[in-house]
């Protein structure tokens, strides 16, 4: 079925059956994962509050694919992702300038939490997708 705002990621395979100057068939044959992704990223550039102070930020992966965020920085910023937020574990790191796919930076389905501090801002980007 046709779905507008989804893509699949995959290799085409075309096999012409038959070639003449007024005719020509193809097979074509589509080897895909099974993940149907979102036409847009989610981009959000959450408020930092200060060089010391944390701002907590919610994200929510509407997909059911776990996956790991582009973080897009200027200037330098601390970014925590709690692993578990009930218990305040959390992974941490400074990033400066630049792109960055923090390795454990991880968007598992629903809610999730990040947090950031520094003198810069951040912002988080990400594709869901769902299973077809």
């Amino acid at each position: 079925p046709d779905h507008p705002d989804h893509f699949l990621v995959g290799r085409v395979r075309v096999q012409v059956n038959q070639n003449s100057l007024a005719y020509a068939a193809v097979t074509l044959t589509a080897t895909c994962e099974p993940w149907l992704y979102y036409e847009h990223e989610v981009r959000g550039t959450p408020a930092i509050k200060s060089a010391t102070e944390w701002s907590l930020v919610r994200v929510y992966n509407n997909g059911r694919r776990v996956l790991a965020p582009t973080l897009i920085v200027e200037g330098t910023v601390r970014a925590a992702y709690y692993t578990n937020p009930t218990t305040g574990q959390a992974l941490a790191m400074t990033l400066t300038t630049g792109k960055h796919k923090p390795l454990g930076f991880l968007l598992h389905p629903g809610l999730n939490f990040m947090a950031f501090q520094g003198t810069g801002s951040v912002e988080v980007v990400y594709r869901e997708a769902v299973l077809r």
